[in-house]
């Protein structure tokens, strides 16, 4: 059992480390990057800085609060593909390894609860991981169950 959850705990780690974004940094409607970089938390093209990759032109933006209720899986992909924020419309459902990332900046980012919150992450084709904010446990979850959702988006 130990090292069940030792072996759990280095995979969640290994998720953490592996955010790479390969996405093009949009350099309009205002979304010019600051003379002095950016930092975690700091409010960005319709939301907070999440993650920045070391060349600093790249990352992750959290929207500034969860979707209001509690959603399944299916609908919490949904939600997060209709949302529209400051212009900004390519937000989607985090990775399990990004939901991770925003779960170690929940302080900085700001506004969660203590519950469940889905990734978009499958296990199978009845279950995908959601994680456990007052803990940070990850767990595979049955995708009719509700619970809590934050987009995010990458520059």
């Amino acid at each position: 059992m130990l090292m069940k959850r030792f072996i759990l705990f280095l995979m969640q780690v290994l998720m953490a480390l592996s955010l790479v974004f390969a996405v093009s940094c949009d350099e309009g409607n205002g979304g010019k990057i600051p003379s002095g970089g950016l930092k975690i938390g700091q409010s960005y093209q319709g939301g907070k800085v999440l993650y920045v990759d070391d060349t600093g032109k790249h990352g992750l933006i959290a929207a500034p609060s969860d979707e209001m209720g509690l959603y399944t899986w299916d609908e919490a992909i949904a939600v997060c593909k209709e949302k529209v924020l400051k212009g900004y419309d390519d937000w989607y459902l985090p990775s399990k390894g990004e939901l991770q990332e925003l779960y170690l900046n929940r302080n900085i980012i700001g506004g969660f609860t203590t519950g469940f919150y889905w990734s978009s992450s499958e296990v199978d084709t009845k279950y995908a991981w959601c994680q456990y904010f007052s803990s940070g446990v990850q767990y595979g979850s049955n995708r009719g169950y509700t619970y809590g959702v934050r987009a995010v988006r990458a520059f």
